[in-house]
């Protein structure tokens, strides 16, 4: 059994919330998940048991509830740990996203709302969340995007299709992907081997065997191809080099060196990143000018979220 045990710090580095638990991950509105022996429950920002480790899964909150799951049946908790939707069996349930989550029921995928009624009744063969309005679902082998009310308004015509991000939506047509707007109109063809989501006016796409960043109308920012490209966060995407992390900005230039190990996205001005000593890594964090703000001496380390970071010693 692993001795190693999980907590939480602040900005400086500060351990505020002792380790102690099996696994924790970060905060969302204001509460965090923490496994004990196998027990999930949840802790404030002062390290307070808000709700016992008593669920076998547990969710992030998202809109005031969380899904959680004991002995296979999953509802949804308020943050006094009461069911404000009882648990079900025989399904799937996701987080809440838009006053909607999807559910899967009697083999099929449907959305409920937050008392736990069936805001849509039709029955898909997979459903996404809520974004911007906008639902992908799948009927028989083609995917298109619904509204609230479960009317198709794209229909379904593609292979597969992800939610909406700064209104448009990457879709796969003949193994190729590209992106559409919320009428459905294909704004950059699909030519891509793989295209993520749009964030901060970019999206990273795969073209041969390499990655590069594009803008809304299609056009690369740089001619320059990388191994692997993260999500713009905060004005920064990390990319891989030669087997090094580093980051690039907005316009394409490398801003901050290829000398880590591992980079993730930046949160809240702080991104955390891996370096490999004699074959262990360990992580830390450093600012936005490349410089290490947290020493990189934790096992394992989750992104800041509302001012703490999940930290494994």
């Amino acid at each position: 059994m692993s001795t190693k045990k999980w907590g939480f710090i602040n900005k400086k580095g500060r351990i505020v919330i002792a380790p102690q638990y099996d696994f924790a991950y970060g905060f969302r509105e204001g509460l965090a998940s923490v496994n004990k022996k196998g027990q999930w429950g949840y802790i404030d920002k002062e390290g307070s048991l808000i709700v016992a480790p008593q669920f076998d899964e547990a969710r992030d909150f998202s809109e005031g509830l969380a899904c959680v799951e004991i002995k296979g049946d999953g509802g949804f908790i308020d943050k006094q740990g009461n069911f404000a939707i009882e648990p079900i069996s025989d399904h799937f349930l996701s987080s809440f996203s838009e006053g909607l989550a999807e559910v899967k029921i009697d083999g099929k995928y449907r959305y409920i709302d937050k008392r736990g009624n069936l805001a849509i009744k039709a029955g898909f063969e997979y459903a996404s969340c809520f974004s911007e309005g906008l639902a992908g679902v799948k009927v028989g082998n083609r995917y298109g995007f619904i509204d609230k009310m479960g009317r198709f308004i794209i229909k379904d015509q593609f292979e597969i299709a992800c939610p909406f991000s700064e209104g448009l939506a990457s879709v796969r047509v003949n193994r190729k992907w590209g992106f559409i707007d919320k009428r459905g109109n294909m704004v950059i063809d699909p030519q891509f081997r793989s295209a993520d989501k749009f964030k901060e006016g970019l999206a990273s796409v795969v073209i041969r065997n390499c990655m590069g960043i594009i803008n809304r109308e299609g056009r690369f920012i740089t001619g320059r191809r990388f191994d692997l490209i993260g999500n713009f966060s905060e004005g920064l995407a990390s990319v891989q080099i030669n087997d090094k992390f580093g980051y690039l900005n907005k316009k394409g230039e490398i801003v901050i060196n290829p000398v880590f190990d591992f980079a993730d996205d930046f949160s809240e001005g702080l991104a955390n990143i891996a370096l490999a000593t004699d074959g262990e890594w360990k992580w830390g964090f450093i600012n936005k000018a490349g410089a290490i703000s947290i020493d990189a001496r934790y096992n394992v380390i989750g992104d800041f979220s509302e001012g703490l970071a999940s930290i494994c010693i």
